[in-house]
């Protein structure tokens, strides 16, 4: 599989702005590699983390401006395009959501943040999503995952089974860059699968700094080299089947012992 990873430079609440940038991005992509799987871009792609703004909230699925403009890309570039957004659910709450498009522009699965992020106050503006998502990528399962999930390895953990990569997206400032990607390398090694982190990078309208920290880990824990770079984007070439491999030359999981940690779980809540 080939895949994409963009570390927009994204503008603080202009849409218009960041579609030109992301239009531009995927199409110096599929000139680069025709055969382009996946493009991934960061967190609420279009606006930046502003989500105490609850205006930028768009509808629901392929209501939302912002999925039909993505739509527009995967068709026209022929790739799967995934993208974040915030979406506004029919009960009115407004969820952090990550969506993947294919190549015919079909909306294929969508996500839910599930942790949000208390220490910056998204919990007072954004409904926590209460699934997980994996998603058939050309029959790849993929996991998703957005920004503060990565602290939670549960999560990761509930996808060890059902995925072999899995994806966060993200606005994950530099003064914590180092927590960025040994996390990201915690949730490969110990799931013994391919761990994807796309941030975004320059200055936001808070003032936070981003790194391009942009990376992906194999199963084994090992930062991969991409094939090629542009200005914002780096492109990467990820062999699945090593997944089943590190798997069976390690087979760690044989050694957990689910049933002792539900008794302490239980435990702990009866006491």
């Amino acid at each position: 599989m080939k895949v994409a990873l963009v570390s927009l430079d994204q503008v603080w609440r202009d849409k218009l702005a960041n579609q030109i940038q992301c239009r531009s991005v995927v199409e110096e992509v599929k000139a680069a590699s025709s055969d382009i799987d996946l493009i991934v871009f960061p967190e609420l792609t279009l606006t930046g983390f502003c989500v105490d703004d609850s205006a930028l909230a768009e509808g629901d699925g392929e209501q939302s401006d912002t999925v039909r403009f993505f739509s527009e890309l995967s068709q026209h570039y022929q790739c799967h395009i995934m993208f974040g957004q915030l979406a506004r659910l029919s009960s009115g709450q407004v969820v952090n959501r990550q969506n993947i498009t294919d190549q015919s522009g079909r909306l294929i699965s969508t996500y839910d943040k599930v942790h949000t992020f208390s220490y910056a106050g998204e919990t007072n503006y954004i409904a926590q999503g209460e699934q997980p998502c994996v998603s058939m990528i050309d029959g790849i399962p993929v996991g998703g995952s957005i920004c503060y999930d990565l602290r939670f390895a549960e999560l990761f953990h509930h996808y060890r089974e059902r995925a072999a990569m899995v994806i966060n997206t993200a606005n994950w400032p530099s003064t914590r860059t180092a927590q960025w990607l040994c996390l990201l390398q915690a949730r490969a090694i110990e799931n013994q699968y391919f761990v994807v982190g796309v941030n975004r990078v320059g200055t936001d309208g808070k003032g936070l700094d981003y790194d391009r920290s942009s990376v992906i880990f194999n199963p084994l824990g090992e930062r991969l080299d991409p094939l090629q770079q542009g200005v914002l984007w780096d492109l990467y070439s990820i062999n699945l089947e090593d997944v089943m491999a590190i798997r069976t030359q390690f087979p760690f999981v044989k050694d957990r012992r689910n049933s002792l940690y539900a008794q302490w779980s239980k435990h702990k809540n009866s006491q």
